[in-house]
């Protein structure tokens, strides 16, 4: 198995962790205008967030044993991560199930995950030419 798809596997982990710490300091489902949060490591949580993530990032526990997989989930979960950054901008309560009062800490980090999920190709690039060479 490749460097890069460990440290996949490792950033998913890593990032169900901080999903299911959101997940117990707020498991609040609540919708619309009844929507709560509750900001864990600057990032405003409730119980959608929390499950978003978890759609988001369990998928990355089987993709990343297959190289085939795992670069298309990454770039899935690249713009994803992008597209639900820019909404945050727009709409303190998107889709009328998160609330997102501080968007600036759920900007940060979609997209420095987004960042690392680049990296993480390139550096699988890299390592793909070093072997060719």
């Amino acid at each position: 198995m490749a460097r890069w798809q460990k440290l996949l596997l490792v950033y998913c982990v890593l990032q169900l962790l901080g999903a299911l710490v959101g997940l117990m300091a707020n498991p609040d489902f609540s919708l619309g205008a009844d929507a709560t949060s509750v900001q864990v490591f600057g990032v405003d949580f409730n119980g959608w967030h929390a499950v978003s993530g978890f759609l988001v990032w369990g998928p990355g526990l089987i993709a990343y044993r297959r190289d085939e997989l795992a670069v298309p989930y990454v770039w899935a979960v690249i713009i994803v991560l992008l597209i639900t950054s820019v909404w945050t901008q727009f709409s303190e309560r998107p889709a009328w199930v998160f609330y997102f009062p501080h968007p600036t800490g759920d900007t940060i980090l979609h997209v420095g995950s987004a960042v690392i999920l680049a990296l993480l190709l390139l550096l699988r690039q890299r390592d793909r030419v070093s072997v060719t060479e």
